[in-house]
């Protein structure tokens, strides 16, 4: 199995580790989904794997409070990228655990201007919707909104290492939903 995508996925301590998969971490921070995009070949499906979790698409959307006037087309962009990673992986044999974009911390205070107060979790939330109908045969789909989100859209404080990061308590808490989906897949 591969973890896939940016620094969410680069810093997922501790890992969703489960009995009879191997785990490799495929993240690399800061990286857009473009960028996830085109190391796809060369850092996960060369490793043929049977399974394919992939979390990426913030930095894609972080952008958005700098240019709200290009909010559809940013989020477009990002949930194309998102798609074609998960169809090329489907493609080459493997599942995919595709997991929403992972809700935004609260605007550190010195840049709370910048980050208009519902621009990017409702850039978010409108990019998870679109995820969702990739949702399919191979490719499964898993909100963590529930377990990560507070009311207002916002990663929950407890949860939250700074505005774009999680911490361990947050990985421990996905890990209790994300590994029955990885074992039920892998059907082990």
């Amino acid at each position: 199995m591969v973890l896939f995508g940016a620094s969410r996925i680069e810093q997922w301590e501790p890992p969703p580790a489960g009995a009879g998969y191997a785990l490799a971490n495929r993240g690399v921070g800061g990286q857009s989904s473009a960028e996830a995009l085109a190391r796809l070949e060369r850092d996960v499906l060369a490793l043929a794997p049977a399974l394919v979790v992939v979390q990426t698409g913030m930095n894609d959307l972080v952008r958005l409070p700098r240019a709200p006037a290009h909010q559809q087309r940013v989020i477009a962009a990002c949930v194309a990228n998102l798609a074609a990673i998960a169809r090329r992986i489907a493609a080459s044999g493997a599942r995919v655990l595709l997991l929403e974009i992972f809700p935004p911390g609260p605007p550190p205070p010195a840049d709370s201007p910048r980050w208009a107060a519902a621009a990017l979790p409702g850039a978010v939330r409108a990019a998870n919707l679109r995820l969702r109908a990739l949702a399919g045969g191979p490719i499964a789909v898993l909100d963590c909104a529930p377990v990560l989100a507070g009311a207002d859209g916002r990663l929950r404080p407890e949860f939250a290492e700074g505005t774009l990061h999680l911490n361990a308590a947050a990985y421990r808490a996905l890990n209790r939903v994300v590994v029955p989906e990885i074992e039920r897949l892998l059907g082990v």
